[in-house]
C-alpha cells in the first residue's frame, strides 16, 4: 500500500476464548447484560454471570471438535447441508449430563472491574477492537490455523494441530510462500508446541525463518523485525486454552501478550512502523452471543497424496464458526470499534493488499476465499501523526 506507515505485520494468535468470554463484560466493548442465557441437558435456562477467575475457571476445557461447535450452533450434527442456527446448546454439548457447579462456571465470563486480564483489556480500550471477527470454521485449532496461514483448510476439519500431523502436499500455497515469492521477508516465532504453520512443506522447508519468542522480543527492541512476523505461543504455558494442563495459562497469556506489546513500543522507531494484530483461533467451546450468521465462500478441497488426513470427515466450510477476540494495534490507530465481519482469511488478504502480493490462486490470492475477505486496512482510518499518550501495560497477577 502507499504511503503505509507499516513496514512490519505481527500477528499473534492465541487459543481457544469466545469475545464475549474476555470481553463480554468491558464497558463500551461488550454488549452481555446477565440476561443471556445456554439451556442445560434438563431443558432449563442456565444465565451469563461474572465473576470468571484466570485459575478457578480455567480446568475444564469444553469439547470444540467441528462435531461440538457445529452442534452447539446448529443444535444437531452435520450431516450434508447447513442447518437453521439456534446458538443456544452450548452447555448442553459442554455437560450433557446435568452439573449444576460446573454449569455455572461455565458460564461466568470475565469482568473488567475484577481486573484478571488487565493487559488485554487495557490494551482493547485504546485501540481498535474488531467485534464480528469469526473463526474460519465451527471447530478447533488446526483447521482455523490452517486458514490463517493458507485461506484454506484444504477440506480438513479434524481436531489435529501438529504439523506432523497434516501432511498437507506441495500445492497447498501458504502467505509465507507468498511472500517471499514477491520478494518480502517473514518469520515465525512460535514454540515447537503450536507448529501448525509447519504443516506446510514451504515452510517446514524453511529452518532458517523459524524462531523462539525470546528472539521476537530481541528483533523488535533491535528493529531486526521482518516484513511479517506470526507469534506462536506456548500450549500449555501461556496461550489461554483452557484445561487442566494449561491450569496458568489464561494469566500468562495475559502477560504474553502485554510482553509483545512492550517490546514493540520500547523502540519508539518500531513502534511507528509496525502494526499488532491479536486474534484467537477459535472460541475453544465457548458460547459467544453473537451467531456467525454469514454465508462465505466454501474453498476447493485438496485430494492427492495423503491429504486428507484419515480422521477427517466430510465438512461444508461455507459456514463460519463461533465470534473470537481482535484487536489492531499501532501508534496510528486511535480506540475504535470496527463492526466489520472479519474471519481468519482476512489475513491473509490484508497480507496482500498491504505488500501488493501474487498469489497462485484466483486473482492473485492464495484461494477464493482471501479473495473476498474484508481486509482489516479498508476500514480503519490511520491518524495523520503518530500517538503520544501510548499506555504502559498493568500486568496480569501470577499465581
Amino acid at each position: 500500500m502507499e504511503n503505509s506507515p507499516f513496514k512490519h505485520i505481527v500477528v499473534l494468535m492465541m487459543e481457544n476464548q469466545s469475545f464475549d468470554r474476555i470481553f463480554g463484560f468491558t464497558k463500551g466493548l461488550g454488549k452481555l447484560t446477565g440476561q443471556e442465557y445456554n439451556l442445560n441437558s434438563k431443558g432449563e435456562k442456565v444465565y451469563i454471570t461474572k465473576g470468571a477467575d484466570p485459575y478457578k475457571n480455567h480446568s475444564f476445557d469444553p469439547p470444540h471438535s467441528y462435531q461440538a461447535t457445529y452442534k452447539s450452533l446448529y443444535g444437531e450434527d452435520f450431516v450434508d447441508k447447513v442447518s437453521k442456527l439456534k446458538n443456544e446448546d452450548s452447555i448442553n454439548i459442554a455437560y450433557p449430563e446435568h452439573d449444576e457447579e460446573g454449569e455455572k462456571k461455565y458460564m461466568q465470563f470475565f469482568a473488567e472491574e475484577d481486573n484478571h486480564l488487565p493487559a488485554i483489556t487495557t490494551l482493547a480500550k485504546n485501540f481498535v477492537v474488531c467485534d464480528r471477527w469469526f473463526s474460519s470454521m465451527p471447530g478447533p485449532t488446526g483447521p482455523n490455523r490452517l486458514f490463517v496461514h493458507g485461506a484454506s483448510s484444504y477440506g480438513y476439519a479434524g481436531s489435529s494441530y501438529k504439523a506432523s500431523d497434516l501432511p498437507l502436499p506441495d500445492s497447498c500455497e501458504s502467505i509465507f510462500e507468498s511472500l517471499e515469492n514477491n520478494g518480502r521477508s517473514w518469520r515465525t516465532y512460535i514454540h515447537e508446541n503450536l507448529n501448525t504453520s509447519h504443516a506446510f512443506p514451504f515452510v517446514k522447508a524453511r529452518p532458517q525463518n523459524h524462531f523462539k519468542m525470546a528472539d521476537f522480543y530481541s528483533d523488535a527492541k533491535l528493529d531486526n523485525l521482518p516484513d511479517y512476523s506470526f507469534l506462536g505461543p506456548d500450549l500449555y504455558a501461556e496461550s489461554q486454552h483452557p484445561g487442566e494442563k494449561f491450569l496458568g495459562s489464561m494469566a500468562r497469556g495475559d502477560l504474553l501478550i502485554a510482553n509483545v506489546y512492550e517490546a514493540i513500543r520500547s523502540n519508539q522507531t518500531v513502534w511507528e512502523k509496525t502494526l499488532l494484530v491479536i486474534n484467537y483461533d477459535e472460541a475453544g467451546g465457548y458460547y459467544d452471543s453473537v451467531s456467525p450468521e454469514l454465508n462465505v465462500t466454501c474453498p476447493p478441497f485438496v485430494n492427492e497424496d495423503n491429504w486428507p488426513p484419515s480422521e477427517n470427515r466430510a465438512f461444508d466450510f461455507s459456514v463460519l464458526g463461533v465470534r473470537v477476540p481482535g484487536l489492531l494495534i499501532s501508534a496510528w490507530h486511535d480506540h475504535n470499534i470496527d463492526h466489520t465481519v472479519y474471519e481468519h482469511s482476512s489475513i491473509p488478504a490484508s497480507l496482500k493488499k498491504h505488500f501488493d502480493l501474487k498469489g497462485r490462486g484466483p486473482n492473485g490470492f492464495l484461494t477464493c476465499r482471501d479473495e473476498n475477505a474484508n481486509d482489516i486496512f479498508s476500514q480503519n482510518t490511520l491518524r495523520k501523526t503518530p500517538r503520544n499518550d501510548l499506555p504502559t501495560l498493568p500486568k496480569p497477577v501470577i499465581r
